[in-house]
């Protein structure tokens, strides 16, 4: 074979410093969209994007050009420097979290859930989330997922609808 192949969706999911709120609400929608227009231009196609004050969430397929920790690194000091430039204090804890996901799961949108009224208590999420990789995806993503909006896809100008 003369090319490399990859089909990895990915689950990241990665906190602000401290766990603080330090996403306002009136930002939210700004940061996402500044996130998949980052990750257009670095090809990496973003299927849906969201979170909370404290954490964001985002899934996108992998590409076999780009290091798991590469892609991450990409859109954690691409979207703090937005924030900054906004006249934010703001950084982004070390580390992340990131899950596969297989394509039954992408066809089926088990990945995404509506904006919950009541987001998951920190002690919740802390307590949940290790017991969920224990007990497998189907219930990791149900305490994590919280948030995630998916992402238009955006038509490539001069392409046929067919």
């Amino acid at each position: 074979m003369s090319h490399s192949y990859s089909n990895n969706y990915v689950h990241a999911v990665y906190s602000t410093k401290d766990r603080k709120d330090l996403i306002p609400m009136e930002f939210e929608k700004r940061l996402y969209s500044f996130i998949a227009s980052i990750a257009r231009g670095h090809k990496i196609p973003l299927l849906a994007a969201g979170g909370m004050p404290n954490h964001s969430h985002l899934l996108f397929l992998l590409p076999a050009t780009i290091s798991l920790a590469s892609a991450i690194n990409i859109f954690k000091t691409n979207s703090s420097r937005f924030l900054h430039d906004r006249g934010l204090v703001f950084q982004w804890q070390n580390g992340y979290g990131a899950f596969s996901v297989s394509i039954s799961q992408l066809d089926q949108g088990h990945h995404l859930h509506p904006q919950s009224a009541r987001a998951p208590q920190e002690d919740e999420v802390r307590r949940g989330v290790p017991d969920a990789i224990k007990k497998g995806w189907r219930n990791l993503r149900s305490q994590i997922c919280v948030g995630m909006r998916r992402v238009p896809r955006l038509r490539r100008s001069g392409s046929s609808s067919n």
